[in-house]
């Protein structure tokens, strides 16, 4: 189980700090790779740590799942982080997020 499900557990609804990470991917043509989530919006491939992992880490394993590439040589863009990435969604659980945005630095054809 995902660690953050295990967390709700005990805190319910009660605002969570949620670490993860986003990888820019552009391709020859200067496109970004984006992905279409399940509420229908767009975004980039990433998603949330699990225990022991790096955001390194997080960065290749969430673009693996989501796309089937395997990624190496990310470069850091920036943590993005604080009071204006609060959210609260629409079963009222609430999160602070602090993600780690990556920016690929190898070629990729799609």
């Amino acid at each position: 189980m995902e660690y953050y499900k295990l967390i709700r557990e005990y805190v319910g609804t009660k605002p969570l700090i949620l670490p993860g990470s986003a990888v820019i991917i552009v391709n020859e043509n200067k496109e970004v790779l984006l992905q279409q989530r399940p509420n229908g919006s767009w975004g980039l491939p990433g998603g949330l740590m699990d225990l022991g992992e790096s955001f390194e880490e997080v960065a290749c394993r969430e673009v693996l799942e989501e796309t089937g590439l395997t990624i190496y040589d990310l470069k850091m863009l920036g943590v993005f982080s604080g009071k204006d990435y609060y959210c609260r969604v629409e079963n009222g659980d609430e999160f602070y997020s602090v993600t780690a945005v990556f920016q690929l630095n190898q070629q990729v054809v799609f």
